[in-house]
């Protein structure tokens, strides 16, 4: 199916655009010929997007947040805001996981926008925290937008995942 060649492309990175798309495209045109529902180019095209971000894109987070991290010492205290494709997909485990690998205390939620995380510990555990969030975020996870902050050091204990907000 479309879906699992454009897994096995996010997974091997073996395939250009072009072919992921066009493949996609025709088995749209399949699936709607014989009346079943298909997922559509555009959530191909974020996969896509998602899976060809260059290295310099990656990067762009961690030297925000260094520069927002290098005027004072720690510890320190972040809100990050990432939308995309990060509900229902297990992003808040993750997130979860590498800020507890880390040490760091703070929480992650849902809310409308996407997911919040607010994150608080030492530099370098936030620059790697960064790093592995957008270098291993889960494979269905489309990470298209975020947004950082620094905010005021909360002390906490601990990093929890929240409830979901209502819609």
């Amino acid at each position: 199916s479309a879906l699992s060649f454009l897994f096995g492309c996010l997974h091997h990175r073996a395939c250009d655009g072009k072919t992921a798309v066009s493949r996609d495209a025709r088995n749209d045109r399949r699936r709607n010929e014989a009346g079943r529902p298909s997922l559509g180019g555009a959530f191909t095209q974020d996969l896509l997007a998602s899976a060809t971000m260059s290295f310099l894109e990656k990067q762009d987070l961690i030297r925000q947040a260094n520069k927002m991290l290098s005027d004072s010492e720690g510890p320190f205290s972040l809100l990050l805001l990432v939308k995309g494709v990060v509900q229902g997909v297990g992003f808040r485990p993750f997130v979860y996981r590498i800020a507890k690998e880390r040490s760091l205390t703070g929480e992650v939620s849902n809310n409308a926008h996407g997911v919040e995380i607010r994150i608080s510990g030492g530099k370098s555990d936030i620059l790697s925290f960064l790093g592995k969030l957008q270098a291993s975020a889960p494979p269905l996870s489309v990470l298209r937008e975020n947004h950082l902050e620094k905010i005021s050091h909360v002390p906490s204990t601990s990093f929890k995942i929240k409830d979901s907000e209502r819609r």
